[in-house]
C-alpha cells in the first residue's frame, strides 16, 4: 500500500486539521479492499501517521503516501498535513497532484477554515472537489454550508447530493446525478432504496439546479433545458468531469470517514473525474 505508485490518478487530501484526512485516506484503502481492517487514528493503528511524532500528537506531521486500486483503476493518495506548521511539506505534493480532494468539517461555523487551502488550489489550478466528513454529526444544513463556502470559492460548489433524515440524523443521500437514493451501513455499501416521497421535489429542484451550473458552460445542455429535454446521464457525466478538470466547477459530496458512509460512492466520483 505505501510507498511508489507508477502510472496511477494522484489525489490529494488536503484541508483544516482535524477535519479526518487520514481517517479519510483509511476508509479509502479499506472500501477498495487494500486493507482487511480500518485503523483509527485515535488508536494508533492507521496505515497512515506512521511516525513517532505523528502517532503522539495524533495528526499528520508529514505528507503520507498509500496507494489502491479500483475496479482495475490505480490511486494514488497523498494525505497533507492540516497544520499550518506543517504546510509546507505539503506545497509540492498538492501541485503535482492531479486532483485535490478538501477535506471539511460540517459545521458551517468553521467554514472559514478552509478558505486557505480553496485560495491556494485556484492559484496552482488544482482541479478540486470537497468531502463534507463527519455527516452523520451534522446539525445545519448542506445548503447553509454551501453558503457559506460560496464566497470562497471563484468556481461555483455544486453539490452532488442532498441527504437523507431520520429525525435529526443523516441516514443517507440522494445522488442527483443518478436520480437513486441510497441508504447507509456502517463499513458497507451503501444500500439502494427508492427515493423518499418526502424528498422527491427538492430532488427534482437540486437537480435542475446542479444542471444548470453544469450548463454555464455547456450550450447544448443549455439549449436541452430550455427545451424541457432530460439530457442522458452520459452528458451529465462528461460535463461534471470536464467542468471539474477545468476548474470551472467543484463538486461537492458528503459521508463520514470512519463509519464508512459516502466512501464508496466517492471512490467511484474519483474514478469518473479524476
Amino acid at each position: 500500500m505505501e510507498g511508489k505508485c507508477d502510472a496511477c490518478r494522484v489525489v490529494a487530501l488536503v484541508g483544516p486539521g482535524g477535519a479526518g484526512k487520514t481517517s479519510l485516506a483509511e476508509a479509502l484503502l479499506f472500501a477498495a479492499g487494500a486493507i482487511k481492517r480500518q485503523g483509527r487514528v485515535e488508536a494508533g493503528t492507521s496505515v497512515g501517521d506512521a511516525s513517532v511524532e505523528s502517532r503522539s500528537r495524533h495528526a499528520s506531521t508529514e505528507p503520507n503516501l498509500t496507494h489502491f486500486t479500483f475496479m482495475d483503476d490505480s490511486f494514488g493518495v497523498i494525505d497533507v498535513p492540516g497544520s499550518p506548521s506543517y504546510a509546507a511539506s505539503g506545497a509540492g505534493a498538492i501541485a503535482a497532484a492531479d486532483m485535490a480532494l478538501v477535506v471539511i468539517d460540517p459545521d458551517p461555523a468553521r467554514a472559514g477554515l478552509v478558505e486557505p487551502v480553496l485560495r491556494e488550489l485556484e492559484a496552482l489550478g488544482v482541479p478540486h472537489a470537497l468531502f463534507v466528513n463527519r455527516i452523520d454529526q451534522a446539525r445545519g444544513s448542506i445548503r447553509e454550508l454551501l453558503q457559506a463556502l460560496q464566497p470562497m470559492s471563484a468556481a461555483p460548489m455544486v453539490a452532488r447530493q442532498i441527504p437523507i433524515r431520520k429525525g435529526e440524523q443523516i441516514t443517507g443521500f440522494v445522488d442527483l446525478a443518478l436520480e437513486r437514493a441510497f441508504h447507509y451501513r456502517p463499513g458497507q455499501a451503501s444500500e439502494r432504496i427508492d427515493i423518499p416521497s418526502e424528498l422527491m421535489q427538492r430532488e427534482a429542484e437540486d437537480r435542475f439546479h446542479m444542471l444548470e451550473q453544469l450548463a454555464d458552460h455547456d450550450d447544448i445542455l443549455l439549449e436541452q433545458l430550455l427545451s424541457d429535454e432530460m439530457p442522458s446521464l452520459q452528458t451529465i457525466f462528461a460535463d461534471l468531469s470536464s467542468e471539474t478538470e477545468r476548474n470551472l466547477v467543484v463538486p461537492v459530496l458528503f459521508g463520514s470517514a470512519l463509519n464508512g458512509f459516502g466512501v464508496r460512492r466517492l471512490l467511484k466520483m474519483l474514478r469518473h473525474e479524476t
